[in-house]
């Protein structure tokens, strides 16, 4: 699987962020040396951020709740 274009000291588990960094600054595309995309694992990258977390869930509830 490919990197996220982020600084080295960020780290690479970015698990517990919100969803929408996950998919756009966090999203592991990119190869690290030139930081062109790579192909072969764009389904492996949406795979391993498309899914919501138990927190990102009960931000989901709390919010829709004070709607």
């Amino acid at each position: 699987m490919g990197n996220a274009a982020v600084p080295a000291y960020l780290g690479a588990d970015f698990s517990q962020a919100s969803p929408g960094l996950r998919f756009g600054l966090f999203l592991p595309l990119w190869e690290a040396d030139s930081y062109t995309v790579r192909t072969d694992s764009k389904r492996a990258a949406w795979n391993s951020v498309k899914a919501l977390t138990p927190a990102d869930l009960k931000l989901m509830r709390a919010l829709a709740q004070r709607q």
